[in-house]
């Protein structure tokens, strides 16, 4: 990591295109990126790059037995990284988008590091634009830890 930070401000009610392209390209480089999600401001990183996940424990302080919950552009990429199962496909038709996060097994596609080595993983589609943009245009899933130091109070306000 460079150790550079660049502060692009967003209105989360209103996003603007070219500010969110720059946060897109920003997770394409590995770099991580603070965004509002439907609950807290979340630190976002592509969960498939296990250098950029790195960068999330770093950024965190965040211990390593501890997994990173995921955010999902839309309900397809969910298969990608995770069996679901009936009870969850129910849960999901229902409840997402929004605040429920799902506990599924992982496939063998997600980095150990995401999980911490379980075999487990949790899912959510936030009822959030800019959150399901920007997982979407990085491959449909962004790790949505909240945008805190490890055990600090998770962020509502920029």
């Amino acid at each position: 990591m460079s150790g550079v930070v660049e502060v692009i401000r967003v209105d989360p009610r209103r996003p603007d295109l070219p500010s969110l392209r720059r946060a897109v390209e920003a997770l394409l480089r590995d770099e991580l990126v603070i965004y509002p999600t439907d609950t807290v401001y979340g630190l976002g990183a592509d969960p498939l790059s296990v250098r950029a996940v790195e960068r999330v424990y770093a950024a965190k302080r965040r211990s390593r037995d501890k997994p990173l919950p995921i955010l999902v552009s839309d309900r397809e990429v969910v298969e990608r990284v995770a069996v679901v199962t009936p009870a969850a496909e129910a849960l999901m038709r229902r409840f997402w988008p929004g605040a429920l996060t799902i506990v599924l097994p992982r496939r063998p596609s997600l980095p150990d590091v995401v999980t911490a080595g379980r075999p487990s993983v949790a899912l959510r589609m936030p009822d959030s634009e800019i959150a399901r943009y920007l997982a979407r245009e990085i491959g449909g899933l962004i790790v949505g830890t909240s945008a805190n130091l490890s055990g600090a109070p998770p962020p509502v306000t920029a």
